[in-house]
Order: C-alpha cells, then sequence, then structure tokens
C-alpha cells in the first residue's frame, strides 16, 4: 500500500537520508566544545533542524492516515535532548585518587575539589557558548539562556548528591559558593551578566537541603566556638599557675584572653555572615546583598548570631569560677593576674554592650562580667576594705564634728602605699577601682550619720561643716589617684546640706535634688536621715517626706547597678531603733 503517494521504496529512502541528517546535526552539535568546532557548519545544521521542525508542524493538520510514518520527526526535540545530554556529561562526576605523597589533612577535600571543577567548566563552558556558538543559533532560540538553565539544572542536582556526602568545612563551602561565589563569579561574570536571564532559575539548593546544610554548619559552628573558648581559658589558667605575672604592654598588665575570645566570635560570625543565603540566583544579577529572598523572621541574621552569642555567658561565668578559684590558692603572682583579668573585663564588657543584641542575653553576660569585676576589685582593694571600718570609727563623733580628730588625715595616710601598688593597672580599670574605693568610702560617712543619735543644731551644722570639706578634700585625691569622683563627692555634699538645713522647705528641695542624684535613696533612708537631725515637727517631718514621695521620678525598667548608693546600706535596723525611739518619746500615763 503506498503512503502519500510514495513508493515503499522511496519512504525508505527517506527515512535513511533523515537518519543521516540527524547524524550529521549529532556531529556538528557535539563539536560545540571541541577544537574543530566550525559556526558555519552548526548554523547549516541547525536550518535543517528548523526546517524540519517547519515540516512537522505542516503536517499538524493532515488526517492522521495520511501522515508520514516519519512525521514528526521531533529533530527539534531530539536536539534539545541532546544539548541536556551533552550539559549533564560536561558535569558529570570525575573522580581520581589522592596523590600518594599527600597526608590526609593536606589534601583538598573532594567535595571542594568538585564544586572548584564544576565551576571551572561552567564558567568555561557559558564563555564559549557567548562568545561563539550563539552565532550559529537564531536569535529567537536563546541558545545562552537555553544553556544556562541546563547547566543550572544540572548542577543543583550535583550540589545536592555533594551536600549528601559533606562535612563540616564541606558544608561551610558549599553555602559559600551557593549563596555567594556562583551569583559574583559566574552570573555577574562581565562577559555574560548583560547576557542571560537569571530570574527563572531558582534556588540552586532546595530549601529542604538549604536547611540541613544551615542548621549542621550551624552546630558545627557553635561547637567549634565552643570548644575554642575552652582552650582560651585552659590557655589561660595554665599561665596562672606557671607562676610567672601577667605580661606587661606600655607599662601595664595585660592578658590577652579578651581579644582571644573578641577573634573567635568575630570569626564565627563573619563565617555565619559569609554563607548566610542573602543573595541567590533567583534575584537577577543587579540586586544589591541585602534584598536575598531567604531572609525572614527563622533564617535571619539574628538567630543565627545570638546561637553563637549563646556560648559567651557560659564562657564568661566559668572564667569568673576560675579566677575565683585560683584567688583562694593565694598564689604570689594573684596581683598581677587580677590587675590583666579587670583589663579583659573592661574589653568584654565593651564587646558585649555594642554588640550582643538580645537584651536577656546581654543580661546574662553583663551579671557574669560584673562578678568578674567585683572579684578583682575585692582581691585588690580587700586590705583597704578591711581597715575602713576602724579608720572611719570615729566620723560622728564630737571630736571630728568640731574638728579635732584628723580622721580623713589617718585615711589617707593609709590609703597612699596601698594605691601605689595599683601603678601598673591599665588608667581605665584603675579609674574605675578607684571611684568604687571612693564610693566605699562614702558609704561609710553615710551609713555612720545614719546610725548616730539625734543630733542638736549645733552639731548638724558643725558635722554638715566637717562633711563637705572631708568630702572635698576626697574629691581632690582621688581625682589626683585617676578616680572618677564627681557623683560621689555630690551625694556627700547634697547629704551635708540636708543636715545643715533647718528650713523645711529647703530641706524637701534639697531631699528630692538628692533622690534624683540617687534613685535608690527609699522612704526609709529619708526617714532615718530626718531623724538624725533635731528641731523639725512631726507635722513638719511628715510634709518633707510627702513631699519627696510626690516628686519621686519613676523608677526604670532596669537598675543601673553603678548609680547604686543608698541601696547598699541596709535600713532595717533603722525602722527597729526609730521605734523605739518614739516609744520613749511618747508621754508616759499616770
Amino acid at each position: 500500500m503506498m503512503e502519500s503517494g510514495l513508493s515503499e521504496q522511496d519512504q525508505d529512502q527517506l527515512h535513511t537520508d533523515l537518519e543521516k541528517l540527524w547524524v550529521q546535526i549529532r556531529i556538528q552539535v557535539h563539536k560545540i566544545f571541541s577544537e574543530d568546532f566550525s559556526p558555519d557548519s552548526l548554523r547549516e545544521a541547525l536550518v535543517c533542524v528548523l526546517d524540519q521542525e517547519d515540516l512537522d508542524r505542516a503536517w499538524l493538520d493532515f488526517p492522521p492516515d495520511l501522515v508520514p510514518v516519519w512525521r514528526p520527526s521531533r529533530t527539534l526535540q531530539n536536539h534539545d535532548k541532546l544539548l541536556e545530554q551533552m550539559v549533564r556529561s560536561r558535569l558529570k562526576p570525575k573522580t581520581r585518587d589522592p596523590e600518594p605523597d599527600q597526608d590526609q589533612t593536606s589534601r583538598t577535600s573532594t567535595v571542594k575539589q568538585e564544586v572548584l571543577r564544576l565551576a571551572q567548566v561552567l564558567l568555561g563552558d557559558l564563555l564559549l557558548l557567548s562568545r561563539s556558538v550563539v552565532r550559529a543559533y537564531p536569535g529567537h532560540m536563546d541558545i545562552l539562556n537555553r544553556f544556562l538553565k541546563l547547566y543550572h539544572n544540572s548542577l543543583r542536582l550535583r550540589l545536592q548528591e555533594l551536600a549528601d556526602a559533606s562535612s563540616d568545612d564541606d558544608r561551610a563551602y558549599l553555602l559559600l559558593w551557593t549563596n555567594h561565589s556562583y551569583r559574583r563569579e559566574i552570573l555577574l561574570h562581565p562577559e555574560l551578566k548583560d547576557r542571560i536571564r537569571t530570574s527563572d532559575l531558582g534556588p540552586l539548593l532546595s530549601p529542604v537541603v538549604l536547611k540541613k546544610i544551615q542548621d549542621q554548619h550551624q552546630e558545627s559552628t557553635q561547637g567549634r566556638v565552643r570548644q575554642w573558648l575552652g582552650n582560651i581559658l585552659l590557655k589561660e589558667e595554665e599561665s596562672w599557675r606557671s607562676g610567672s605575672g601577667s605580661e606587661e604592654i606600655d607599662g601595664f598588665c595585660f592578658s590577652p584572653v579578651a581579644l582571644e575570645v573578641i577573634q573567635v566570635i568575630d570569626g564565627a560570625l563573619q563565617e555565619l555572615k559569609c554563607v548566610r543565603p542573602d543573595q541567590g540566583p533567583d534575584q537577577g544579577p543587579d540586586q544589591g546583598p541585602d534584598q536575598g529572598p531567604d531572609q525572614g523572621p527563622d533564617q535571619g541574621p539574628d538567630q543565627s548570631e545570638t546561637q553563637i552569642w549563646l556560648e559567651v555567658p557560659v564562657f564568661l561565668s566559668r572564667y569568673t569560677r576560675s579566677l575565683e578559684e585560683f584567688l583562694k590558692e593565694n598564689r604570689r603572682n594573684r596581683a598581677s593576674i587580677v590587675k590583666a583579668q579587670l583589663v579583659c573585663e573592661e574589653q568584654l564588657r565593651s564587646l558585649v554592650q555594642t554588640r550582643v543584641v538580645d537584651v536577656a542575653l546581654r543580661r546574662r553576660c553583663l551579671e557574669s562580667l560584673s562578678a568578674l569585676r567585683d572579684c578583682g576589685y575585692c582581691s585588690l582593694t580587700g586590705t583597704v576594705q578591711s581597715q575602713l571600718k576602724p579608720l572611719l570609727s570615729g566620723l560622728w563623733t564630737p571630736a571630728w564634728v568640731c574638728g579635732t580628730l584628723p580622721v580623713l588625715d589617718s585615711l589617707l595616710d593609709f590609703l597612699i602605699p596601698e594605691l601605689d601598688q595599683l601603678q601598673d593597672l591599665k588608667p581605665t580599670c584603675r579609674q574605675a577601682v578607684l571611684t568604687r574605693l571612693h564610693q566605699e568610702v562614702a558609704l561609710r560617712f553615710v551609713k555612720n550619720l545614719l546610725k548616730s543619735r539625734r543630733r542638736s543644731q549645733e552639731e548638724q551644722e558643725g558635722g554638715a561643716r566637717q562633711m563637705k570639706a572631708d568630702a572635698h578634700n576626697l574629691h581632690n585625691f582621688f581625682t589626683a589617684q585617676g578616680g572618677a569622683c564627681d557623683r560621689t563627692t555630690q551625694i556627700l555634699v547634697q547629704v551635708s546640706e540636708v543636715l545643715r538645713l533647718q528650713d523645711p522647705d529647703l530641706i524637701q528641695l534639697e531631699l528630692v535634688s538628692l533622690v534624683r542624684t540617687c534613685p535608690d535613696l527609699s522612704a526609709a533612708h529619708v526617714s532615718r536621715l530626718l531623724f538624725v537631725k533635731s528641731g523639725q515637727s512631726a507635722a513638719s517631718i511628715r510634709q518633707i517626706k510627702r513631699g519627696v514621695e510626690e516628686t519621686r521620678p519613676s523608677p526604670q525598667g532596669s537598675t543601673n547597678q553603678s548609680a547604686a548608693f543608698f541601696s547598699r546600706i541596709k535600713v532595717k535596723w533603722f525602722d527597729d531603733k526609730m521605734a523605739a525611739a518614739l516609744t520613749e518619746l511618747k508621754p508616759k500615763r499616770n
């Protein structure tokens, strides 16, 4: 039976001719990546491909029984499959044995080698296609973008395989290359970026695979940070117990702990930032680095960074305990070690205050740092603190009030040689120690006042003059030593003014000012301060206390520990003492 007016012999000849044509087309397409590639020959082959496509379309309107068996020839479809096969072949894994003279640690990771090879093949092929092959294809075929999509899809499959077999380092490299290098080195290549379309490529790694790798990398990075911080502390502890003092820089005691911790944290955060999917090929080559579609509330930078910062309070707590245990051993180098650790505390506090975003986490870090600072402060000033009470026991005695007992002179004579031992402490740390010590002395002045009995007006005025004079002398002394004394001096002067004044309205104004300086001045402290003064009626005292409370500033959301003063003076015993005194003042019934 004849089909389409052709004899069976003619049909066989047509089949043979079509097969020969397809062989020639395959040969020319396969030459694309070979040295004897000819754009003209490929162009001739593509003319035949498109001619066959036109003939296939021409037969679509004929009844099936009239269509030749070789129609449709699907030459264009086969051409596209051939391109896909070629691309897969180009990206096919090539394994090779490592060099025999390389040990395991010096060999480049197989995964990294393969990614580098894939990148090299991909870029080289796209450049070749852009420079010569596209000239052989008609513009409507958009062959460069067609190749790009084929490469992208094949690359996605290869990266999925590599991700399943990756180690910790491999995962970091995969994330870095996928999220950054692919776009920067290939999609944004100067010869390609204006000729390719990336918006419909999609991500190289599926969301499931990407999240898996990110979680694994996050966990391994956090584990490394924990290990490195532990090693820093271990090395420091060994240095403490070696018997040698801390090293000195510019004549001041120094320890590298804080700088090493900062390096570890910065290194980990920078690594996470580098591999974070803040860019993707689906963005297009012209979008900025902060427009990544993968950023969100669950995968944003804050969460991953917070996970790293979580290791800091744990380290700081261990650090403080280690220093406390070391100080219990009472070694000869303890003073030098403590001075160096105070420098570290200052550096770490600056890091936490400026870099830790999470409020609760920052509070935890600062609490540990405060414990570390307190430990160092107590160690350096332990001798002074033990002598403050006996040296200042003469405060508010009649001899001191009238100026014949040189209490402050004795204290300063004692402090001078003690503070000379702080000369090799970093100036900013020395200032913090001196400022706190100054506050300790001022607290003793106020505490002794509040413990004292009622004062006559003459005693009030004399004590106020002496307290103000001592306050200025203390200010000059600690300022000369390097302390920051303005606030503490202001407190002592204001307390002395409360003691000196006799007009209820002026007393109230001074107490209101004192509350603003010291928000921790409680109603119990005000009551006790007024109790020391005599000459005020019960009504005046009630009026003063009511006026102070009505103008008291609202408490802040967070307490500033460095501003605490009166809260360090316990007042429960004041209440008991006042109650007993008031009982004595009540008229006895007959």
